[in-house]
């Protein structure tokens, strides 16, 4: 999230916080301790590790969702106990691999069992 995004929200009268997520101040604003969820949608594995683990400590139960773009990435999170990692270079490729089947025709079940097959043999 940026400044311009954040100054659109409120001017929708959204509620957003913008901060600092290595700040446990930022997610005690959030109300983390409450939450089910958080999302860690920006794909900067160091500012996301040290967010991860305070998001742990505030809340023990809070499921935890990260990006990555690389294989060691993806590893990192998974052992750092992210409960889903969305890796980039898998999804845009699982993307583009559908876009091509489809414009070559193929049936949905044909796309549909080479998604899963890339997502089964992935990292």
């Amino acid at each position: 999230m940026n400044v311009d995004t954040v100054a659109q929200l409120k001017r929708k009268s959204q509620l957003c916080i913008f901060g600092d997520v290595n700040q446990t101040l930022t997610l005690e604003l959030a109300q983390i301790g409450r939450a089910r969820l958080i999302v860690f949608s920006f794909p900067m594995i160091e500012v996301v590790e040290k967010a991860v683990k305070f998001a742990r400590e505030l809340n023990p139960n809070i499921i935890i969702m990260a990006r990555a773009k690389f294989p060691p990435e993806v590893r990192k999170l998974k052992e750092l106990g992210v409960d889903a990692v969305v890796h980039d270079e898998l999804e845009s490729g699982a993307e583009m691999t559908r876009r091509t089947l489809e414009a070559f025709e193929c049936a949905p079940s044909t796309v549909a069992a080479a998604i899963e097959r890339m997502h089964v043999t992935r990292v």
